[in-house]
C-alpha cells in the first residue's frame, strides 16, 4: 500500500509473517491464558471471602489484564474475543519505507540487517564510554 500526495514521497508498508514467530506467539499466549484461567479459578475459590483487591489486581495486571473482562455483575471472565483477535496478528510485523524502488523482500532484509548496525553502535558506545554532549 502506498500513501502520498502533495509532493511528498510515497510511503510503502510491508506486512511480514514469520512462521517461527507464529508458533512462539501462540505458545506464549497459551501460557498466559492458562495462568489467567488458574487465577480466575482461585478467585472463584474465594467465594466466601471478600476478594475485590485480588480481582482488581488481576484486572489491572499489565500482562494478564488484557485477557480478562468484567461482566455487568462484576464477575471476571476470560476475554475469548480478544484472544481470537490476537491470533490474527501472530508472527506479523509492519515495515515501512519511503523508497518505492525497493522490492518488498529488500525492504524486509534491510530491516532485519538493522540489528547488526544497532548492535555495533551499542558495543562501540560501551567500549568507548561515549556520552551525549
Amino acid at each position: 500500500m502506498t500513501v502520498g500526495g502533495d509532493g511528498a514521497k510515497a510511503r510503502r508498508y510491508v506486512i511480514v509473517r514469520n512462521p517461527e514467530e507464529v508458533r512462539r506467539d501462540k505458545a506464549k499466549r497459551d501460557d498466559i491464558v492458562a495462568e489467567v484461567e488458574w487465577r480466575l479459578a482461585e478467585l472463584k475459590n474465594l467465594a466466601d471471602v471478600p476478594h475485590e483487591k485480588a480481582a482488581c489486581a488481576l484486572r489491572s495486571h499489565h500482562v494478564y489484564g488484557r485477557y480478562v473482562t468484567q461482566t455487568p455483575t462484576g464477575r471476571l471472565t476470560l476475554h475469548r474475543e480478544k484472544i481470537k483477535t490476537e491470533e490474527l496478528v501472530d508472527g506479523k510485523f509492519l515495515v515501512s519505507s519511503s523508497d518505492d524502488t525497493l522490492s518488498a523482500e529488500d525492504i524486509v532484509l534491510g530491516y532485519k540487517a538493522l540489528w547488526r548496525v544497532e548492535r555495533a553502535f551499542r558495543d562501540l558506545k560501551h567500549v568507548l564510554d561515549i556520552r551525549p554532549v
